[in-house]
């Protein structure tokens, strides 16, 4: 029988653009506390922090899942999955690449 771990998920956000005349997105306030009251709040998620390169042109948005089912029920997240879509959609129509990176901690 497998052991699965219950522990922290990291989850890196990896966006680079070709310039620094791009903006890059920017999520809503109620973006923000919806993330806060149903994630943040109760434990599930990290507030998380950006990391931007010297150059401008990498920023990085860290943060950390409580475990896998915390992950699971954010990925499930209708109000989640609809910013997803709406921050590839500005992505893609602005050149901006994203990486997504998960680790076990």
């Amino acid at each position: 029988m497998a052991i699965i771990d219950k522990g922290t998920i990291r989850s890196t956000v990896i966006f680079t653009r070709l310039n620094t005349s791009v903006d890059w997105y920017n999520v809503t306030e109620e973006y923000k506390n919806y993330v806060k009251t149903n994630y943040v709040d109760t434990g599930k998620k990290t507030v998380g922090y950006y990391i931007i390169s010297e150059d401008g042109l990498i920023k990085k948005w860290v943060s950390d899942y409580l475990d896998q089912e915390a992950k699971d029920q954010w990925n499930s997240d209708l109000k989640i999955k609809a910013l997803v879509i709406e921050r590839e959609k500005y992505s893609m129509k602005n050149n901006i690449k994203i990486e997504i990176i998960h680790e076990s901690l």
